[in-house]
């Protein structure tokens, strides 16, 4: 190349310089891209119709590892994320990220348990489904640092949910101090004060359902009279064969006592108690002391174990709320109202079958695997109420019916002479059925509202 060739080439890549890249000195000012003198607002200008600016390009490790803490030099210092896709910016303390699309990048990655279950009151296991441990947890992902508060719902649906003080982690264990069901959820925030929320984790403490509104129900874990108090101990009972007429005293360990509806707790709802046929004609609807302990047959209309004179008065004795009195649940429990019992299956008076259930799911557990009965499963996987097959016992016989085939639990309401309770078989549900009130039923306790 000779010298003319070479000053030519160099005259060239001066005024393509001169033309992409226009110095105001003045200011020090400098437009790159456009033959034109910067905006006075700006000390850098870049102008292009095809192209953009391309910050350095980091992963969230090669951000980390630059030393820009305690540099005050530092502060805005910027650039492209690939691990989020983000632009971050120091900010003299931390990492602030600009993500498009709002908190988009923020994700909960692993949701709490949506049921969690204890069967008594206490610290200790919740036996929710795949965990063994009294707590519930969320993981997520998002620019860092990610915080977390724990928040309760309250059951006034005006109120708005209370944050729990001190519940500040991924982690965290609920109250197990008192019976019923309470939910909770928690809120996670990146660094740039992006939120989001769970979903909700409801933990129930105690025996119970849900009832078709989405409340709870808390029910004793077994029927007055039973022995065996524990959910997996009642299912797990070995039922002998029964035929009729059964034997009176036969598994009373599971399937509990059997009370003539509305009498005390007095030794009559014992399935081998003695028998009499003399009617109670006490003016306050008990027994006299001469047949109090024994069941009391009954062979005429209303087929009740009171005189016909005291149906009235004795109409008292289980109504709802608790007759102290008369009703045989301990303190703080009661026998259940009529919409107590539907509550749990359809609501309403509505019987039919098992499968139809809305509230929760009932499924059958056969006497081949232990004690017939059914299994009560909020989220169609827990079992947290179980209602033997306890049976009845007949008032015109004294006689048992239905053990390991039939469920009859009596209700605090009542039908003109008769009164109301809940009857199932392996396939049906009959949340409103009626029975005179001779006839010997099951009684689970419902705790007082």
């Amino acid at each position: 190349m000779n010298r003319k060739q070479s000053l030519r080439q160099t005259l060239i890549l001066f005024c393509l310089f001169q033309f992409s890249f226009f110095i105001f000195s003045a200011n020090a000012q400098v437009t790159i891209g456009a033959d034109k003198a910067p905006e006075t607002f700006s000390a850098l200008e870049v102008v292009s119709t095809t192209g953009g600016l391309r910050l350095p390009q980091l992963t969230t490790d090669q951000r980390n590892a630059l030393s820009v803490s305690g540099k005050d030099l530092a502060k805005g210092l910027t650039i492209y994320n690939t691990t989020t896709n983000c632009t971050d910016t120091w900010n003299g303390t931390v990492w602030v990220s600009d993500c498009s699309g709002g908190n988009s990048n923020l994700t909960i990655v692993t949701q709490p348990r949506k049921f969690n279950w204890k069967e008594t009151v206490g610290e200790g296991t919740l036996l929710g489904v795949g965990t063994d441990a009294a707590t519930i947890s969320v993981t997520a992902t998002g620019i860092a640092p990610l915080t977390y508060q724990w928040y309760e719902v309250t059951a006034n649906t005006n109120a708005a949910p209370a944050p729990i003080t001190g519940e500040t982690a991924a982690t965290f264990t609920p109250d197990l101090s008192a019976l019923g069901m309470r939910r909770y959820y928690c809120q996670v925030t990146d660094a740039n004060s992006n939120s989001v929320n769970s979903d909700i984790a409801e933990v129930a403490v105690g025996c119970g359902t849900k009832t078709v509104a989405g409340g709870w129900s808390t029910f004793m874990c077994y029927n007055l009279g039973a022995t065996d108090q524990s959910i997996e101990a009642q299912k797990t009972y070995s039922s002998p064969v029964f035929s009729y007429p059964n034997t009176r005293d036969n598994n009373s360990v599971v399937y509990g006592d059997l009370y003539q509806w509305g009498r005390i707790t007095d030794g009559h709802e014992k399935r081998n108690s003695t028998i009499t046929t003399t009617l109670s004609d006490n003016n306050d609807a008990t027994v006299p002391d001469g047949i109090s302990g024994s069941f009391i047959k009954v062979s005429l209309h209303p087929y009740n174990w009171v005189d016909v004179a005291m149906v009235a008065t004795a109409d008292l004795n289980w109504r709802n709320p608790k007759n102290s009195t008369y009703d045989p649940c301990p303190v703080g429990w009661r026998v259940p109202a009529q919409g107590e019992w539907s509550d749990i299956f359809r609501g309403g008076s509505t019987s039919g079958a098992s499968s139809a259930a809305v509230a929760n799911t009932w499924t059958w557990h056969d006497a081949a695997n232990g004690t017939a009965g059914y299994e009560i499963k909020p989220d169609g996987e827990t079992t947290t109420l179980f209602l033997p097959a306890a049976g009845y016992r007949a008032y015109n016989t004294a006689e048992l019916h239905n053990v390991g085939s039939g469920g009859h639990y009596w209700i605090g309401s009542f039908n003109n002479v008769y009164s109301y309770h809940l009857a199932f078989s392996n396939s049906l549900v009959y949340p409103a059925d009626i029975s005179c009130r001779a006839n010997g039923l099951s009684v689970r306790c419902i705790a007082e509202l």
